[in-house]
C-alpha cells in the first residue's frame, strides 16, 4: 500500500464514522517493533489526522534468531542451568488444560498482588472462535507445574506470550527463564521472526523490575500506543 493510500484510508474512515456519529474512537496500535518504520510512519499519520495518545506502554520483543541463551545476561544464564539440574523440563501443552492452566496463572498473579487481563469466560469464548492460534506452554517440576503461559498467533509471523506466571516457591529457580527458552524453540521451529514477550506496565506506570528482566533474558524494548480520535 501507498504512503497515499493510508493516510487517504484512514481519513477516509473517519470521516465516515464520523458521519454515523461516532463521537470516540479507539484505536490499540501493535508494537512498533512489529514492522519498523512503517509502524512509526502510522503513528505519525494518526496523530496528523487529530487523534491523541491516550496510553503510551513500553514493550519487550526477542527476535527469532541465534541461540537463545546468547542473549541471556550471566544471573539469568546461571538460573536456567540451576532450573535444569533441579530437573525442571519446558513442555508443549495440550489445550484440554486450558481451564486448569488459567486457573494457574491467576493463582500466581494473586499472590503477586495482581489481576489478569482477561475472565475466564472471555478466553475460552476468545479461544473457541480461533482454536488454531492459541497455545499452552509449561515447566513441569515432576509432576507439578512450576510454570505456565498461554500464547496466541498475532498473524505477521509474531508469537505473544500471554500472562506467563510462576508460584512464588520457584522464585529461586525463576522458571520462566526456561519457559521462555522452550517458547523460542518453539517459535523458531514454526518459522515465527518475534518473540513478543508483552508490555511491563501497571496501572499505566513502568513495571522497571519486569522491564529489566526482559532485558536480562535478551529482549530488546519497544513502544506500543493507544490512541483516540475524538469529535
Amino acid at each position: 500500500i501507498s504512503y497515499t493510500a493510508l493516510f487517504e484510508f484512514i481519513e477516509f474512515t473517519l470521516a465516515r464514522l464520523h458521519e454515523k456519529g461516532v463521537n470516540e474512537f479507539v484505536v490499540k496500535n501493535p508494537p512498533l517493533a512489529y514492522a519498523p518504520g512503517v509502524m512509526e510512519l502510522l503513528t505519525t499519520f494518526q496523530l496528523n489526522l487529530g487523534f491523541e495518545i491516550q496510553q503510551a506502554e513500553a514493550g519487550s520483543i526477542l527476535d527469532i534468531s541465534g541461540d537463545f541463551r546468547e542473549g541471556l545476561n550471566s544471573g539469568e544464564l546461571r538460573r536456567i542451568k540451576k532450573a535444569e539440574k533441579e530437573g525442571l523440563k519446558f513442555t508443549v501443552l495440550d489445550m484440554s488444560e486450558l481451564e486448569s492452566i488459567y486457573t494457574f496463572i491467576l493463582a500466581c498473579r494473586t499472590e503477586r498482588g495482581y489481576t489478569l487481563s482477561i475472565d475466564w469466560e472471555t478466553l475460552r469464548k476468545t479461544v473457541e472462535a480461533f482454536p488454531d492460534r492459541y497455545m499452552l506452554f509449561g515447566v513441569r517440576h515432576h509432576d507439578v507445574v512450576a510454570a505456565a503461559a498461554i500464547a496466541y498467533d498475532a498473524g505477521n509471523r509474531v508469537l505473544v506470550n500471554f500472562h506467563p506466571a510462576h508460584p512464588r516457591e520457584y522464585d529461586h529457580l525463576s522458571p520462566v527463564v526456561l519457559l521462555l527458552e522452550g517458547m523460542y524453540h518453539y517459535a523458531h521451529e514454526k518459522g515465527y521472526r518475534l518473540l513478543d514477550l508483552g508490555t511491563s506496565a501497571v496501572d499505566g506506570k513502568p513495571n522497571f523490575g519486569l522491564l529489566n528482566f526482559k532485558s536480562r533474558v535478551g529482549a530488546r524494548v519497544t513502544s506500543k500506543f493507544t490512541l483516540v480520535k475524538r469529535w
